[in-house]
């Protein structure tokens, strides 16, 4: 298992962003998918604080996980 950027994986981030805001909902700050989406591009485009991390095995995404402040927005 290797813990990576989600930048390095950025055609995960649709089905990564499905899943979260499918389980999550509004618990995520966002009130759609649409805008959840965005912010998580945002974040895994390395130029601020948060960083969204991944854990891969063989190339497969087995979760995630984001550094930095819990507000979300």
């Amino acid at each position: 298992m290797r813990i990576e950027a989600l930048a390095n994986h950025r055609s995960w981030i649709p089905d990564l962003a499905g899943g979260q805001f499918e389980h999550w909902g509004r618990l995520t700050g966002f009130d759609t998918l649409e805008k959840y989406t965005a912010a998580l591009e945002g974040w895994s485009a390395g130029r601020d604080v948060p960083t969204v991390l991944v854990a891969t095995d063989s190339g497969e995404l087995l979760g995630s996980g984001r550094t930095g402040p819990p507000d979300q927005k």
